[in-house]
C-alpha cells in the first residue's frame, strides 16, 4: 500500500494528488487498518468543502454545509471523544465515590447535587468537574466555544 495524501484510487483528485506526493510505504500498517474512519470523514469533508459547495447555491449549498459540519463532528468524535467519555467517568468517580457507567454516575451526581446537603467544597469540585466535561464535548460539537469564559462577561 502506498500513501499518497488519504485520496482513493482511480478519481481525479487521487490522480491530482498522485503527481504531487511521493510513492513512499506507509509505515507498516496493515492495508485493512487504512483509510481509518476518522480519515475517511475528513476526506468527505474535504470534498464536500473544496468540490461541492464552490458548485452549489441556495438550499443546496446550506444541505450540503449542514452535512459538512455533521461530518466533521463525527471525526471529532471519533478522535476525541473517547477520551473525553474516560475523563468523564474518572471525574464523576471522584465525585460521587462510586465506580459505573457514565449514565448512571451522572444520575448519582445530580441526585447529591439535588439533595442540597450544604457541602460547600462538594458542589465546587462538582462545578468544576462540570464545565471540564462541558469543554471537552463543545470541543467535539463547536470546536473555539469550549473556550469560552463566562467570568470575562460578568
Amino acid at each position: 500500500m502506498w500513501c499518497l495524501g488519504g485520496y482513493s484510487i482511480g478519481t481525479s483528485r487521487f490522480e491530482q494528488m498522485a503527481q504531487h506526493l511521493s510513492r513512499r510505504p506507509c509505515e507498516a500498517l496493515p492495508v485493512q487498518d487504512r483509510p481509518s474512519a476518522a480519515e475517511l470523514l475528513v476526506a468527505i469533508a474535504t470534498s464536500l468543502e473544496t468540490e461541492l459547495m464552490p458548485a452549489l447555491a441556495g438550499g443546496l449549498e446550506y444541505r450540503a454545509r449542514v452535512a459538512l459540519n455533521l461530518v466533521r463532528i463525527l471525526e471529532r468524535e471519533l478522535r476525541l471523544g473517547p477520551a473525553a467519555l474516560a475523563r468523564e467517568v474518572e471525574l464523576l468517580e471522584a465525585l460521587v465515590g462510586a465506580s459505573g457507567g457514565v449514565v448512571e454516575l451522572n444520575a448519582r451526581l445530580a441526585s447529591r447535587l439535588r439533595a442540597g446537603d450544604g457541602d460547600r467544597d462538594f458542589e465546587q469540585r462538582a462545578h468544576a468537574a462540570l464545565l471540564e466535561i462541558a469543554r471537552a464535548k463543545l470541543a467535539i460539537a463547536r470546536p473555539g466555544y469550549e473556550r469560552y469564559d463566562a467570568s470575562v462577561d460578568a
